[in-house]
């Protein structure tokens, strides 16, 4: 129980970072310093895959670490290219797993979700969006991840015999929508 409060602690110090401001999660931090560890040496490592947000996450580790001395987050960041389940998997194999690891939501559970905390009687779980809980949130119920980003992906189709048989224009796109 207590490694679950100091990486929910940890974990939703550190994510809270691109979710809000850093001084929400460095006041959230301040609350509960004295509650992490107890005084121990803890190190907390974080393994992501959005290299977008590395540098912000690097800043919120050396913050949260200014406020609690005695944790030490360790972040590395998988992505651009690289195979960050792959990664992952080699570490579980290899029993190095991360303490916090980050998934694409719902396509994942199945393959971790013996890796996964219920997360459901954290402190933040009431403050999640509607959508952000509906995507941490398994179908038994339990809160299995905090969000810390969510992306929308949308396509345009375009009918082929509208490219072969004239140039796609204003007006054409027009008369496709009805």
């Amino acid at each position: 129980m207590k490694t679950k409060k100091v990486i929910s602690i940890g974990l939703a110090a550190m994510m809270s970072f691109s979710a809000l401001t850093c001084s929400a999660a460095t006041a959230y931090a301040e609350e509960k310093k004295d509650e992490v560890a107890g005084g121990k040496d803890v190190t907390i490592s974080i393994m992501g895959r959005k290299v977008e947000i590395h540098d912000a996450m690097l800043e919120a580790a050396d913050r949260y670490m200014e406020l609690h001395p005695n944790v030490t987050v360790v972040m590395e960041t998988v992505g651009g290219g690289d195979d960050y389940d792959g990664t992952l998997k080699t570490r579980l194999n290899g029993g190095n797993m991360p303490t916090i690891f980050t998934l694409q939501g719902p396509l994942n559970w199945d393959e971790w979700g013996e890796n996964m905390e219920d997360l459901s009687d954290q402190p933040w779980v009431p403050y999640m969006t509607e959508a952000a809980a509906e995507g941490s949130t398994n179908a038994e119920g339990k809160v299995l991840g905090l969000p810390y980003s969510m992306e929308g992906y949308g396509y345009i189709y375009i009918i082929r015999k509208y490219l072969r048989q004239q140039e796609l224009t204003g007006k054409v796109l027009k008369r496709m929508k009805k």
